[in-house]
């Protein structure tokens, strides 16, 4: 091995007598101890942590990402128009290409969440779909399959592994009535002295707002039953009071078909579907009358009648496929 001086014995060495002048004088060196081992380069501490770590980066990741989980929306009842969003997480970082979906199942229909564009690079996407008008999921929602890469869309981590994309989720208390409440039958309509009422039943409890009516003629004028109670019950009851020189009565009383006017009025589902039917399913054609009769020796009394045959059973109503309503009222007699 080449040994190497240190500068201090360079430099005394330098300094040395001349052989001639060696002979008359005496050399004077300082005794210097040389460590060998100070002289071969040594690893740090912190060299050899930075040969280690490139050493592990070397290494080829080879492991794919995948769904460690699924956050459903909110627990509540979603109606149309609402939104339901799903956080999906993963086992890794993730970087998306394109736009991938995610199915789910609302009831007996499949919708496709979009991831909405952020927090790619992270370790969870958020995927999300619009309720549609008609969609009905009383028992919960649930992911349909494997997240969707359609169109060139991509999930993988940050080396390029592809995302295995298989996700499962069931969520019972996420629940989806997109379906709007409906008439299932009106009344038979009732005069009392000067006033007139008419009560409507829905399929499930409606919140009204403003002044829906019913059209009906009084001795051929066009009159109004008005919307008078039942807001948060699934009867409504709506009326009118005769003028000063109007007086009801078997032959100027006329309902020529029962049918609610909302105007600027609402009336929805307690979710805030509005209503899909204002007329009973089986109502009268247009051209069959319906004229108040006597009932009993009460003169001011009097109830709706139809020249039409019996009507037939009415179709299943909304709240027999959900299992029973929702707080609803059951009619009373008419005030």
């Amino acid at each position: 091995m080449k040994l190497t001086l240190p500068p201090v014995v360079r430099n005394a060495l330098a300094r040395a007598p001349s052989r001639k002048k060696r002979s008359s004088a005496r050399l004077h060196l300082k005794p210097v101890s040389l460590q060998v081992q100070s002289l071969e380069p040594r690893l740090t501490l912190d060299a050899a942590a930075g040969l280690l770590s490139r050493a592990t980066a070397a290494v080829a990741d080879t492991v794919a990402p995948e769904v460690r989980s699924v956050t459903p929306p909110a627990p509540q009842t979603y109606g149309a128009g609402k939104t339901l969003s799903f956080k999906v997480n993963f086992s890794e970082r993730v970087v998306v290409t394109g736009t991938p979906t995610l199915p789910i199942t609302i009831g007996n229909a499949v919708r496709q969440a979009v991831w909405n564009g952020k927090s790619n690079g992270q370790k969870s996407l958020t995927f999300s779909t619009v309720v549609q008008a008609g969609d009905l999921a009383p028992t919960g929602v649930h992911v349909a399959g494997p997240i969707g890469l359609a169109d060139g869309a991509a999930i993988s981590d940050r080396v390029g592994n592809a995302l295995i994309p298989a996700a499962t989720g069931m969520f019972p208390k996420a629940k989806v009535d997109a379906v709007g409440p409906r008439v299932t039958e009106f009344a038979k309509p009732v005069v009392v002295g000067m006033r007139v009422s008419l009560r409507a039943t829905f399929d499930d409890a409606v919140i009204v707002t403003g002044k829906p009516s019913i059209p009906f003629t009084l001795a051929g004028a066009p009159k109004q039953l008005v919307y008078g109670s039942g807001s948060g019950g699934n009867v409504l009851t709506f009326q009118y009071k005769a003028l000063k020189g109007e007086v009801p009565a078997v032959e100027s009383v006329v309902i020529s078909k029962p049918t609610i006017a909302l105007g600027s009025g609402r009336i929805t589902d307690t979710v805030g579907n509005a209503a899909t039917s204002l007329t009973p399913p089986d109502a009268p054609t247009p051209d069959t009358s319906m004229e108040f009769v006597t009932v009993g020796d009460g003169p001011a009394l009097e109830a709706l009648v139809s020249r039409r045959e019996p009507r037939t059973a009415s179709p299943p109503r909304r709240n027999d496929r959900r299992g029973g309503r929702r707080g609803v009222n059951a009619p009373g007699p008419a005030g």
